[in-house]
């Protein structure tokens, strides 16, 4: 056999590093995000109100100023794009141009 095979990896060979936290323990950097709830819970109201805060620069709900505005890739398999989550984003005041999907 010639060469190596990256079929495998071993755990022996992997570098550890901290995780970074964008808001500890919630959310971290580079990492998947996924809320969930029972229906009525308020998630995607919640949802919406985080992703204006971090598309225009402002605060997280402990009240963390973010300085700068924040990209967010959103994934919602329940709520229609252009009659639901737009419009709820726009009257919150959130930068769509920082929201993607």
């Amino acid at each position: 056999m010639t060469g190596k095979s990256n079929l495998i990896t071993l755990y022996s060979d992997v570098v550890t590093r901290e995780i970074k936290w964008f808001w500890y323990p919630y959310i971290a950097y580079g990492k998947l995000t996924i809320l969930q709830g029972d229906p009525g819970d308020g998630k995607s109201t919640m949802m919406m109100h985080l992703m204006t805060e971090l598309s225009t620069g402002g605060a997280l709900p402990n009240g963390t100023a973010l300085g700068k505005p924040q990209r967010i890739i959103y994934q919602c398999s329940e709520a229609g794009t252009c009659d639901v989550v737009t419009p709820r984003l726009i009257k919150m005041g959130a930068n769509c141009k920082n929201i993607a999907f």
